[in-house]
């Protein structure tokens, strides 16, 4: 259920050829629109549907040696596969991409992306927005984002209420905020490269840098759940806000009827 990856490269070298392999390797499932933010000074961002002239931007910027390169690929499940759908859309100074799901604004029809994730769906589609798409266009996301700064967390109390699900990333010039809600958000570190991405990859080997602690004697990476991280860029420093409250978050599946979900193992809130 889509791919989501942002890349700080503070060095200012050439990013790896193998990122664009590792995207490549990605897009044959995730192939239902591509988008990738990139600051080099100016932000530069792609929004398309076409996978050659996604590659061959992605091989461009690479070269480029961009600060931040923030990528998504999206795999359908509620929405039509259309340009408004793909990720990467600004809601204040952020670009965001999102990984799962949010039961408030789900397709009733989405339980089926769960029992057959790889199969064609073009009759399954019960509206043309996707529910991220329609959570980042409501009202109460956009003001929780635009107090991020003063009221961080109200984004949580927000994205509980409307049961979101998945690894979220908002990118700025400055700053790259990480979401994890029921779902592992994985960082990685080499010698040049932090790197957060919504499941594990394989080409790069851990340091403690970048003010992580990563454990290196038990992973070949460090992840979080439930929480979200709010990397200053300039200071290279993380700020880390953690939910107070330990009640699990809401079972929406359920509510909606969906029986085969009750094997998920919906995580409790840390303290």
């Amino acid at each position: 259920m889509c791919f989501n990856m942002v890349v700080f490269n503070p060095s200012g070298k050439r990013l790896p050829e193998v990122l664009v392999e590792v995207v490549r390797s990605e897009m044959r499932v995730n192939r239902h629109g591509f988008s990738f933010h990139a600051v080099i000074g100016d932000d530069v961002v792609l929004r398309t549907l076409d996978r050659g002239t996604y590659l061959n931007e992605l091989k461009s910027i690479t070269g480029k040696a961009p600060r931040l390169l923030h990528i998504h690929l999206r795999l359908a499940s509620a929405g039509v596969i259309n340009g408004e759908n793909i990720h990467m859309w600004k809601v204040g100074r952020y670009h965001i991409s999102h990984n799962g799901s949010v039961a408030s604004f789900a397709c009733a029809d989405e339980h089926y992306l769960y029992q057959y994730p790889y199969r064609s769906r073009p009759n399954l589609q019960c509206d043309t927005k996707s529910d991220t798409l329609k959570l980042i266009e409501s009202p109460e996301f956009i003001k929780a984002v635009d107090s991020l700064d003063s009221r961080p967390r109200e984004l949580w109390n927000v994205l509980k209420r409307f049961g979101f699900y998945g690894v979220m990333f908002m990118t700025s010039k400055d700053e790259v905020v990480a979401v994890s809600v029921n779902k592992p958000l994985y960082i990685y570190a080499t010698k040049h490269l932090l790197i957060f991405v919504n499941e594990p990859i394989e080409f790069v080997k851990p340091v403690k840098r970048f003010g992580f602690k990563l454990d290196l004697s038990t992973v070949p990476y460090t992840s979080y759940r439930n929480v979200m991280i709010r990397y200053d860029i300039k200071k290279m420093k993380p700020l880390f806000f953690k939910p107070k409250s330990t009640k699990p978050w809401p079972k929406p599946w359920h509510e909606l009827g969906y029986d085969y979900l009750e094997d998920w193992r919906w995580s409790q809130w840390s303290k």
